[in-house]
């Protein structure tokens, strides 16, 4: 079942914004109404794969994290290395839909913040996390952005620093079954 959508692409809203863990690492939020387990994470990625490089090798996981307060405030309940399964990438700007599976990740009802931040081997590979204009169950405006050195670079700078607050909302789903 579907423990939280955070919506989906609109034709009239688009765009992502660039997420690699160490350097622009994005964070959203998402509420839980009862105590979950977490089987499965589904989100979709807007890539630039350049130079007609191998995709399938450029990508090499993403860091998944997931904290019970503001990211590097609160405490990190769930994180690590996981490769996503996904579409076969190809040269070019393309959108992309990730998902890890296999997951046991009971959380008990409350408010969390999710970071899924790619790792990659090359600078050949650009990736944003997808925007969405929201769903049902999103909580307005829920993102931190943390970047490294290079604040923008051509990239939405509106969260540009540590815990920052932006107005953007990413897609994602959870997917899982409720505890009693």
């Amino acid at each position: 079942m579907i423990l939280f959508n955070n919506g989906s692409e609109s034709p009239s809203f688009g765009g992502s914004v660039r997420n690699q863990a160490g350097l622009h690492e994005q964070y959203e939020d998402f509420r839980l109404s009862q105590r979950s387990t977490i089987t499965s994470i589904h989100w979709r990625v807007q890539a630039h794969v350049l130079d007609d490089k191998d995709g399938s090798r450029i990508y090499d996981n993403t860091e998944l994290r997931i904290f019970d307060g503001l990211p590097y405030g609160g405490s990190q309940v769930f994180g690590g290395p996981f490769e996503a399964n996904r579409s076969p990438m190809a040269s070019g700007f393309r959108d992309y839909d990730f998902a890890i599976t296999g997951l046991s990740i009971t959380l008990d009802a409350g408010t969390y913040w999710l970071g899924l931040n790619d790792n990659t081997t090359t600078a050949d590979f650009l990736s944003g996390w997808a925007i969405t204009p929201g769903g049902p169950q999103t909580i307005p405006g829920s993102r931190v952005v943390f970047l490294g050195p290079d604040c923008g670079g051509g990239f939405d700078i509106s969260g540009c620093g540590p815990g920052r607050v932006g107005s953007t909302n990413f897609i994602f789903r959870l997917r899982g079954r409720r505890v009693p």
